[in-house]
C-alpha cells in the first residue's frame, strides 16, 4: 500500500532550475503591452508640458492720475455752507463762486465766498450739502486745467521684471474702486539698475460723469506673456542654474 501511494504521488522537484527559469519568465506579450503603456504615458505627459500653456501676473506699485494741473479748494476758516455746487463735475471760471458758506465773527455772522481761482473742470471732493460744518482741513473741490481721456500710470520696477515687460502688455489695476484696463505704452531702463514703466488705463462708463485720479498711489496686476508648462519648470530652472 505504501508503494502505490509513493507511486500516486511523484516526488515533483519545484526547485529546479528548469523550473525555476520557466516560472521567472514573463510573457512577451504582456511585456510588450506594459513598456507601450508606459511609454504612452511619457508622451502624454510630454505633450501636455508643450501644450499646456499658464499665465504668469506680477503686481507692482504705480501711481495714477488724468488730470493735468490741478489745485484742491479749501476753507480759511470754519463755518457752515449756505449754498454750494453739488454737481460732481462742472466748468468754472476764474472767479465763479463755488460755495456761499456763514460763519461766526465776534457774536455775529458773517457770509463768505469761495471762489475759482483758475479756470477749468471743478471735482467735489466730498459729499456735503446746505447747514454742513466746513474747516481748512477739507478738501471740497479739486480744480483742474484739463482732464485726460485716459488716465495715465508709472511705475519703477527692478531691472530682473523690467527684462521681462513689453509694450503692449495688458494691465489692469484696482483706483478708488474703479477697476481700470489698459496696456504699457512706453518702457525706459534708467542707469541706476530699474526701468520706467509708463501705462495708459482707459476709463469705464460712467452717467455720472468722469472719474477723476490725482496722483493716487496703488498697485497694478500685469498679465507677462505666456509660457508652456515646460518652459516654466524646466527651462527658468535650467536658465537659473546655468546663467551662462
Amino acid at each position: 500500500m505504501t508503494m502505490k501511494k509513493k507511486q500516486k504521488n511523484p516526488n515533483i522537484e519545484l526547485r529546479s532550475e528548469e523550473v525555476q527559469e520557466l516560472m521567472g519568465k514573463v510573457p512577451p506579450v504582456i511585456l510588450k503591452v506594459g513598456i507601450s503603456i508606459i511609454l504612452l504615458f511619457v508622451v502624454l505627459i510630454l505633450g501636455a508640458c508643450f501644450c499646456i500653456k499658464c499665465k504668469e501676473v506680477v503686481s507692482i506699485p504705480i501711481e495714477v492720475r488724468n488730470l493735468g494741473i490741478s489745485i484742491r479748494i479749501s476753507p480759511i476758516e470754519m463755518g457752515q455752507i449756505l449754498k454750494a455746487n453739488t454737481e460732481r463735475s462742472f466748468f468754472v471760471r476764474v472767479g465763479d463762486t463755488l460755495v456761499t458758506m456763514v460763519s461766526a465773527h465776534e457774536n455775529k455772522l458773517d457770509t463768505t465766498y469761495i471762489t475759482a481761482p483758475m479756470e477749468g473742470v471743478a471735482f467735489a471732493d466730498v459729499c456735503f450739502q446746505r447747514g454742513d460744518e466746513i474747516n481748512p482741513n477739507m478738501v471740497l473741490y479739486v480744480i483742474a486745467d484739463s482732464v485726460y481721456q485716459d488716465a495715465l500710470a508709472k511705475s519703477l520696477v527692478n531691472d530682473t521684471l523690467g527684462k521681462k515687460l513689453q509694450n503692449g502688455m495688458k494691465v489692469k489695476a484696482l483706483v478708488n474702486g474703479v477697476l481700470l484696463t489698459g496696456k504699457i505704452t512706453q518702457l525706459y531702463s534708467l542707469r541706476n539698475g530699474f526701468f520706467s514703466v509708463m501705462m495708459k488705463l482707459k476709463q469705464p462708463e460712467n452717467k455720472c460723469g468722469v472719474f477723476y485720479f490725482r496722483n493716487i498711489q496703488t498697485s497694478a496686476e500685469i498679465e507677462l506673456a505666456e509660457h508652456s508648462l515646460f518652459e516654466k519648470f524646466f527651462l527658468e530652472r535650467l536658465k537659473a542654474k546655468y546663467p551662462h
